[in-house]
């Protein structure tokens, strides 16, 4: 066992007393023991500041704990980084838990990497498994999986880098993993899942305000800023960037159908497309047909659906569409 790098085990924690001590324990039990685990509490209104300092208490050797006014996710993620003194860092969110080779299959496989990329099982609260996602080894597999957990990082790539989260309320973790990719080629994917992630119906990507309120070209922007800094790996990836932007599109207007009216969606359409179309015209490329094989069947042709509409001129009857079959609201 590879037991001579040290990893820091970031976990931001905010009203999470229903899950916190099963993630804990989770983090305690792993079979790789050279860890230290910054538990940052976000102004909890809960017993969770309670929790985890009696955590501390109890693993003082292994556990750091720290606690500050509200400041959302990402800010609580930054003060985990600032704390880490761990030759590689992953995150874990505070309602998920890990299997306890977690830590040292990653670590034994990172090799000279600065960043491994697992996949994940998503499991109710009870632990029942729904379903498990595992990555291949094509040049997408990473881009396929672009939240921040189920991840190891050098921590030397994320603070020579100066890489740190941004104040979004969701999608945060997309930003941060395109910020990553894009200054490392030393990325390696691995076939494993020993990342829980727990189906939490009270998360904000659940509630239907922060959906509606999402500002996605702001996210296309953050996105596009690491990327856009970077000419050759924009130039070397750009089939890659493509399917990406279009896939972030398809996501957010499936997504966006269910919280918006018609005439809400057609506004967010309309502004979401003149985005893409300024990107594409800015970096010389086309909108085009594309397909990842690593990629669902559905994921591929709701991609390839809003490309036919834009070519034919006919996206007026996918929102029509999309609102008919996802919309629950009052219709306008």
């Amino acid at each position: 066992m590879k037991n001579s790098k040290k990893v820091s085990i970031i976990v931001p924690v905010y009203n999470a007393e229903k899950f916190i001590d099963k993630c804990i324990q989770s983090l305690i039990n792993q079979t790789y023991q050279n860890i230290e685990i910054i538990l940052s509490n976000d102004g909890s209104k809960d017993n969770s500041l309670k929790k985890i300092k009696d955590w501390e208490k109890k693993y003082p050797d292994k556990i750091k704990c720290e606690s500050h006014k509200n400041q959302g996710v990402g800010m609580t993620r930054n003060k985990g980084i600032a704390l880490a003194t761990g030759d590689y860092l992953t995150f874990v969110d505070s309602d998920d838990y890990l299997d306890d080779n977690f830590i040292e299959t990653l670590v034994n496989n990172i090799d000279d990497c600065d960043i491994i990329v697992s996949g994940y099982k998503r499991v109710t609260e009870d632990g029942k498994l729904l379903f498990e996602r595992l990555i291949g080894k094509t040049s997408w597999a990473p881009y396929r999986q672009l939240v921040i957990w189920a991840k190891l990082y050098k921590t030397e790539l994320i603070k020579n880098n100066n890489i740190s989260f941004n104040k979004l309320k969701t999608a945060e973790d997309v930003v941060f993993s395109m910020t990553t990719y894009s200054k490392t080629k030393k990325i390696k994917t691995i076939k494993y899942a020993g990342y829980n992630n727990v189906e939490n119906f009270s998360s904000l990507t659940h509630d239907d305000k922060v959906r509606a309120e999402n500002n996605v070209v702001e996210i296309l922007t953050l996105v596009s800023k690491p990327i856009d800094q970077d000419k050759n790996y924009k130039e070397q990836n750009k089939k890659l960037l493509n399917y990406l932007y279009l896939k972030f599109v398809a996501a957010y207007l499936i997504d966006k159908a269910k919280v918006l009216n018609k005439k809400e969606l057609q506004a967010y359409n309309k502004e979401v497309m003149s985005f893409l179309d300024n990107k594409y015209k800015e970096n010389n490329w086309k909108i085009s047909f594309c397909y990842q094989k690593d990629e669902p069947f559905f994921v591929n042709i709701s991609i390839n659906i809003i490309v036919l509409c834009k070519k034919i001129r006919i996206t007026n009857m996918l929102i029509w569409f999309l609102n008919k079959v996802y919309y629950k609201g009052k219709k306008k």
